[in-house]
């Protein structure tokens, strides 16, 4: 079975789906709670005017790929009569407990309302006309609703299934070579330049919210295997909302940038950021966010934190703090230091295959056989957890690392770089 991203061609095959066999209604979606329902209902009137429906005959479970506080989302096979049958990931929103007619708590209905305004930030970007068939941005390729003894009438949205998973797993994988990684990256920020260009901020830009796809587009001349899609949209943050009310970011915490954890100094630079509009700030938040991620996939890291950085009983939330108002850029400095060392070791390795491969060994003319066991395993070491033999060390490509955490990662907001910097800096020389 194989996964296509193609959004066209997703959606030519559910086009002859219908959801005339189940009609939509106020009714259908009732939980009680008219702030519950309203929401449920705007979420329902977006994706039945914007997606084809799939009826939940056509889909059959295959596995569970996990769940967040909005969705839980199962590997399934979709297949229409007579058509090839395609892996596709469904995410059913999560409902609350029909409870034979005692009503919620008070805190039961604030945190279904909480739910479905994530939900409704999700589907307002999975629709917009000019989001919804961006390549480095997830889609939705259709929506359906089932009904379930648990959970009521539970709704449901169909999307293209990511056979690599997510960034957060597959940057450590110890064959992706660098090229990759950089491609990889760079889908990432030309989607956050997507969002920013249409005025909705991300606001919770992490390894985590990255899916990774084959990359299907073959070019002679382009050298990639993967393409990246930035997903989970259910922080998303709209500048037309801020009309209305105020808005805030909420992200991980540790990818967060310090400004959105609450970390202030007193500096008249600072002071100076602060006449700078809250929506361009948190734009400016999802920068640095993307910082930590550039950090994280160059250099395979399950966390760029590491443990020997944490003072005993330390946290790494509490690390970052630390660091914050110990040294001015502490963390940008970390990164500089993590991919120089990480390319220094890829040359390394660069320079003993090369001698290798022409009959030199840094040992002298007929060593032992101790010392041969000794040079290989020491090779072994080496290679571990870099790149693939035949992945070139590129220093072009780590200036260009070095250029964009250096844009993403200032602690100033007046100092840090738009998307529009960032991408431009790591794009250098790719074509």
């Amino acid at each position: 079975m194989q996964s296509n991203t193609n959004s066209e061609v997703w959606d030519s095959r559910f086009a002859g789906t219908s959801d005339a066999a189940h009609p939509w209604t106020p009714a259908s979606v009732s939980t009680g709670d008219s702030e519950t329902d309203n929401n449920l209902q705007d979420i329902l009137m977006i994706v039945r005017s914007e997606l084809p429906y799939v009826q939940p005959e056509f889909l059959k479970f295959d596995s569970r790929l996990g769940a967040g506080t909005s969705f839980e989302v199962n590997k399934e096979l979709f297949g229409l009569t007579g058509e090839s049958p395609y892996f596709v990931a469904v995410k059913r929103l999560l409902m609350d407990r029909v409870t034979g007619g005692t009503k919620q708590t008070d805190k039961g209905i604030q945190q279904s309302s909480k739910r479905l305004i994530n939900v409704k930030r999700e589907v307002r970007v999975l629709t917009h006309p000019k989001l919804r068939s961006h390549s480095c941005l997830i889609s939705a390729i259709a929506w359906g609703w089932e009904p379930d003894l648990t959970f009521g009438n539970r709704p449901y949205l169909v999307m293209p299934y990511s056979p690599h998973g997510t960034l957060a797993s597959f940057s450590q994988k110890r064959g992706l070579n660098l090229i990759d990684r950089r491609f990889l990256t760079l889908d990432v920020a030309m989607g956050i330049r997507a969002l920013h260009d249409c005025d909705i901020v991300h606001g919770d830009v992490k390894p985590d919210n990255v899916l990774v796809y084959g990359y299907f587009i073959r070019d002679k001349d382009e050298d990639r295997h993967y393409l990246a899609k930035l997903a989970d949209f259910g922080c998303a943050l709209f500048k037309q909302d801020f009309e209305q009310q105020h808005e805030y970011y909420l992200g991980t915490p540790r990818y967060n940038a310090p400004e959105i954890c609450g970390w202030t100094k007193d500096t008249d630079e600072e002071s100076l950021s602060e006449k700078i509009s809250v929506f361009t700030r948190y734009k400016a938040a999802d920068c640095y966010s993307f910082g930590l991620v550039l950090w994280e996939t160059i250099t395979h890291a399950k966390s760029f934190i590491e443990p020997a950085w944490l003072n005993p009983g330390e946290t790494a939330l509490g690390f970052l703090e630390r660091s914050f108002y110990t040294k001015e850029n502490t963390i940008l400095e970390l990164a500089i230091e993590s991919l120089r060392s990480e390319q220094k070791d890829i040359e390394e390795i660069e320079n003993k295959e090369s001698k290798s491969s022409a009959g030199v060994y840094p040992y002298p003319s007929n060593p032992t056989t101790a010392r041969l066991n000794e040079y290989f395993g020491e090779w072994t070491q080496l290679r571990e957890g870099l790149d693939a033999i035949g992945a070139p060390p590129d220093s072009q490509s780590f200036q260009a690392f070095q250029e964009t955490v250096s844009l993403c990662l200032q602690e100033r907001i007046s100092r840090r770089g738009n998307i529009y910097q960032i991408v431009e800096a790591l794009s250098k020389g790719v074509e």
